[in-house]
């Protein structure tokens, strides 16, 4: 088991990894994965081939309830839609990434939406691989919905259960998130799947995991989060 939960830095670029990051070849071209809960892709996670990981969640691992960062007028949609092209989307590189980044407004932006795995509050994104993969807050995007924070909510709910997940497979390399979340999610982190199932099968909560793309789930996300009124 790891003795350590993840407290990773986010880099200027989504296309831009540190040697912290096992070796991940973020630069090759994103992949989008479906969560079997939804079918709909809120995972982006940064592809170098390699196999498949297995959950490993850190000792004496806890759920911790991460709230929503209060919504900010941190973006404008055309931003929120620039920093996709230029770090996440189809043809994103690290060239465009970076001098997108390099416009002081616009790295304000992509603080907004795109928060590494260990801070206090999540953004529209969780980040890690230094920001190379990310996975839509959909546990903050449900808090923010029906304004309720408490121990007893859906956003801390499917959090407990999506923030269990992470926990145990973001230390996988580029990739391999995926193949190591499914069994995650009824292994390990099983004891958190139903609550999070009932909340994410209310029509609710259909804006928070009914994106058809993860484009969809970024635009989405940021304009709730990175560019309220």
């Amino acid at each position: 088991m790891r003795l350590a939960v993840f407290a990773l830095g986010l880099l200027a670029c989504g296309g831009t990894t540190a040697a912290s990051d096992g070796g991940v070849d973020a630069s090759a071209d994103a992949k989008k994965e479906a969560s079997p809960l939804d079918a709909t892709p809120d995972v982006l996670d940064a592809t170098d081939g390699s196999s498949g990981c297995v959950p490993d969640l850190p000792d004496a691992y806890a759920p911790t309830w991460i709230s929503p960062s209060a919504p900010s007028a941190a973006c404008t949609t055309t931003q929120i839609q620039e920093l996709y092209d230029d770090c996440h989307g189809p043809n994103q590189s690290p060239s465009a990434c970076n001098a997108f980044v390099a416009v002081p407004a616009n790295a304000t932006c992509q603080s907004c939406m795109e928060t590494p795995i260990g801070s206090t509050t999540y953004g529209a994104m969780i980040a890690w691989h230094d920001g190379a993969s990310l996975e839509a807050n959909i546990g903050g995007c449900m808090a923010l919905l029906d304004g309720d924070l408490g121990a007893s909510g859906c956003g801390t709910k499917y959090e407990a259960w999506d923030g269990c997940v992470i926990a145990a497979c973001s230390y996988c390399p580029g990739g391999t998130y995926e193949s190591c979340a499914v069994p995650a999610r009824s292994g390990p982190c099983g004891a958190s799947e139903s609550a999070a199932q009932t909340c994410a099968n209310d029509p609710t909560y259909a804006t928070c995991v009914s994106q058809p793309t993860f484009e969809d789930f970024f635009k989405t996300f940021g304009a709730m989060f990175c560019a309220a009124d």
